[in-house]
């Protein structure tokens, strides 16, 4: 069976988005299916990075509450970016707010250290999606990437490969993997500059 192309991939899901946006509850559970894998590994990771002592169930309903939201916000002819990152975003300041909630009851979740790490990653992304507007993240990435890198950025932070990258965009895996090391220096640069 061929896979589907990314121009049908991407009508699809929109077709789904405005259905689901006007009640239809099946179109909302197929959208739900196909982005479950993404809602269960970032369940997976918080439960492995700050509480495995957290109620997996109540975690993912609070990850599916989160994704019904980014379903009901996504503006598609408005936004410059797909659907699968908008969701991803929404999903991981759900975690965030999980995390500051827990903290301000008392509830040591990371350490200083841990935070100011999680601050300094070289993963820029971890800052990126805590910022609360996706007017923000759009004009921090406009502003400081080239097209090719700001395609690269968002394939990478919906979950693919460097490898997987490069045979969409048709480059061998080690470029990608300098253009990734480009764009967090980046990033990193401009977070730095937000943050002074």
């Amino acid at each position: 069976m061929q896979k589907k192309s990314k121009v049908s991939e991407k009508a699809e899901i929109n077709l789904l988005l405005s259905k689901a946006q006007k009640g239809d509850d099946q179109a909302f559970s197929e959208l739900l299916s196909m982005y479950e894998p993404l809602l269960l590994s970032m369940a997976a990771k918080y439960l492995i990075e700050y509480d495995a002592r957290e109620d997996r169930e109540d975690l993912i309903q609070e990850l599916r509450v989160a994704f019904f939201s980014a379903v009901r916000g996504y503006e598609a002819e408005k936004s410059e970016v797909e659907f699968g990152f908008f969701a991803k975003i929404c999903m991981r300041n759900a975690l965030v707010s999980r995390i500051r909630s827990k903290k301000g009851h008392g509830v040591e979740i990371l350490s200083i250290d841990e935070v100011s790490e999680l601050r300094s990653s070289d993963e820029p992304d971890t800052y990126l999606l805590e910022l609360e507007s996706e007017d923000e993240v759009r004009r921090l990435i406009d502003e400081n990437l080239s097209e090719y890198e700001k395609r690269v950025w968002i394939l990478y932070l919906e979950g693919k490969t460097p490898k997987a990258i490069g045979d969409l965009l048709s480059r061998d895996a080690k470029s990608i993997s300098n253009a990734l090391s480009r764009i967090r220096a980046k990033l990193r640069a401009a977070v730095g500059e937000k943050n002074t």
